[in-house]
């Protein structure tokens, strides 16, 4: 069994259907150092206003917005586009076509915000990705390391933001063990 990343739950069947299994680690895969990271700690029914707030007033050239689910990605397009950003979406309901549609004016800057799912995590490469905000701290940690590691690419810095209710304390320590070390947290701007 191989796999570029081993998430827990399939760490846990590899162990129960595998003989003698034996487990090779590359290397632990960390943030680039040029990536700024950072965590509100904000109740769920405000994150909506606080994209807004963090786009407001601000020329952003290039950021994508991870979700957790499909259903939380279209909600936060509406949003944003209820607030009058530009804003693309990419999640499983759509068709290939118009996922590679939504990437083409998103990597073309005809959309500036992309809200998406892990769908787009790994393997995607646009230039210029300045701004990267977890809507939800992941699952698992990898998924984090590979969301922000969208920016700061080619030497260039990038701010990773993540938003962290209550249901996701637990998460955003696994994350912050993962990483060795503790995500600055910044005071929480006063939303309307």
């Amino acid at each position: 069994m191989f796999s570029a990343t081993m998430p827990p739950k399939i760490r846990q069947m590899a162990k129960k259907i595998l003989n003698h299994p034996r487990q090779v680690n590359i290397a632990v895969s960390k943030p680039a150092d040029n990536i700024l990271q950072t965590v509100y700690m904000v109740h769920e029914k405000l994150k909506p206003k606080l994209i807004v707030s963090l786009f407001s007033g601000k020329d952003i050239d290039s950021a994508i917005i991870f979700a957790s689910t499909k259903q939380k990605v279209k909600e936060i397009t509406k949003s944003l586009k209820l607030s009058g950003l530009n804003a693309g979406a990419i999640h499983s309901d759509l068709e290939q076509k118009e996922r590679e549609a939504a990437l083409l004016d998103f990597r073309n800057r005809k959309v500036p915000v992309l809200v998406a799912t892990d769908i787009i995590s790994r393997g995607i490469d646009v230039e210029g990705i300045e701004l990267i905000i977890n809507y939800d701290v992941p699952g698992d940690p990898e998924d984090y390391v590979h969301r922000v590691g969208r920016t700061a690419r080619a030497e260039r810095s990038g701010l990773a933001i993540t938003f962290v209710s209550k249901s996701d304390e637990g998460r955003l320590a696994r994350l912050e063990q993962f990483l060795e070390s503790r995500i600055f947290r910044s005071p929480l701007p006063e939303l309307s």
